[in-house]
């Protein structure tokens, strides 16, 4: 039995032309959540993944960063499981880096 782990995929162009890219953020603090979420709001909408919760679930969205000092190996394997590879991204800096980061996401 073949196991299906992608939903289905949406292209580019049609991601671009729903207008701002959703970001899921999983790792940070609920008060470093508030201040990405003001700085990158114009670019991004930006949802914010609780990592003590006990359900491993993500939200849709089009790109997923993993801030890899707060996340254990679970949700790296909940991430690769429900996207292709090339949406979820590793982020080992911190907030500015971030910051950046998603506003360069946003802009492609």
């Amino acid at each position: 039995m073949r196991r299906k782990y992608f939903p289905k995929r949406r292209e580019d162009s049609e991601m671009s032309s729903r207008g701002r890219r959703r970001i899921a953020i999983v790792g940070l603090k609920k008060a470093n959540a508030d201040v990405v979420r003001r700085k990158c709001e114009a670019v991004a909408r930006i949802d914010w993944v609780d990592v003590d919760r006990a359900d491993m679930r993500l939200p849709q969205c089009d790109e997923v960063v993993l801030m890899t000092r707060f996340v254990n190996h679970g949700w790296s394997d909940s991430a690769y499981r429900s996207f292709p590879r090339h949406r979820v991204h590793l982020h080992h800096g911190g907030m500015s880096l971030l910051v950046r980061k998603i506003t360069a996401m946003a802009s492609t």
